[in-house]
């Protein structure tokens, strides 16, 4: 991860968030999404703004059956069709009249990134050129007094919160570790990246949100207080949070085996501006919010690609 550049607002509507300088709002529902604590800056590329699985047998290297339990391999049950490798237990999406595909049953953890950066990764191996260049390491960077860029000390603590969220991390490192699970950032259904920076249902994110285009909210389409939403991040509150635990997920199968879409932490989609390939899209994240608009699925917007964001994660996706 590299370090460098201050944080800001980034594209259509909405404050910027509490507790530190970093924010992100707009695309799709927009809104305020807060980034607590410190300077946000990875990569120095200008301005950055900054869900469970079906139960069954726990996954590979550890875990609970269920939603909740992430050990350093698998999370909860797995689903027949889908990869089985490190990471959250997937999810086997149909599509009518296109490619089935797998997703993450929830956010990836905090241990199994940890599993990830034990293997040591290789920054000169990035797949992506502009991730050569510009992401320098994979280890989520703690702020320090008078230098650029970093999350609040204690976003990152594998050790006493391995079933919340992994944050504080971007695009990039999003990017390697999908690749390094037998995986792929959550993209064009279909396969490969999706065009632009706006909501839509050829995205396997927002088809999954929305139970196939069928609903607002992941849980339906009548909005409830409180259901998809997460604390203050400046707190640590919406990071210390295991994943797979509450109401935030569809009412049936198979969208009921995925826990917050919406709400939670903002998830890094593969879905970057064609002219600006260093800017990339970032949906859900209630953050500090729980308003309609904030906890819609259509919520985001869109940041550098080597900004490390406290309220940022990801989960992956299989074609």
């Amino acid at each position: 991860m590299t370090t460098g550049g201050s944080a800001g607002a980034v594209a259509g509507g909405g404050g910027a968030g509490a507790g530190g300088s970093a924010g992100i709002a707009g695309g799709g529902g927009a809104g305020n999404a807060g980034a607590g604590g410190g300077t946000a800056g990875k990569g120095g590329d200008g301005s950055a703004g900054s869900a469970g699985a079906a139960a069954g047998n726990a996954g590979t290297g550890g875990g609970s059956a269920g939603f909740s339990g992430a050990g350093q391999g698998g999370t909860g049950g797995e689903t027949t069709d889908c990869p089985k490798g490190p990471g959250p237990a997937m999810v086997l999406i149909d599509v009518p009249g296109a490619a089935a595909y797998c997703i993450d049953s929830t956010e990836v953890t905090q241990a199994q990134y940890a599993a990830f950066l034990t293997t040591k990764p290789d920054v000169a191996k990035q797949s992506r050129e502009f991730c050569q260049k510009m992401n320098y390491a994979f280890e989520p960077p703690v702020f320090q007094e008078g230098l650029p860029g970093g999350c609040p000390e204690g976003t990152f603590a594998p050790d006493k919160n391995p079933d919340a969220a992994v944050t504080c991390v971007n695009w990039c490192d999003a990017i390697a570790y999908c690749e390094w699970a037998g995986k792929r950032l959550c993209g064009k259904i279909g396969g490969g990246p999706s065009a632009g920076l706006k909501y839509g249902l050829g995205n396997q994110r927002d088809f999954a949100c929305s139970q196939g285009g069928k609903t607002k909210y992941a849980y339906g389409n009548d909005f409830k207080d409180g259901v998809c939403t997460s604390a203050d991040p400046g707190a640590l509150g919406a990071l210390t949070k295991p994943v797979g635990q509450g109401d935030c997920h569809g009412q049936a199968p198979p969208f009921s085996a995925l826990d917050r879409l919406s709400g939670g932490v903002l998830e890094w989609l593969d879905a970057c501006e064609e002219s600006a390939p260093n800017e990339c899209r970032l949906a859900g994240g209630a953050t500090d919010s729980s308003t309609p608009a904030e906890t819609a699925c259509d919520h985001g917007g869109q940041a550098p690609a080597t900004i490390d964001l406290p309220g940022a994660g990801f989960r992956c996706c299989a074609d």
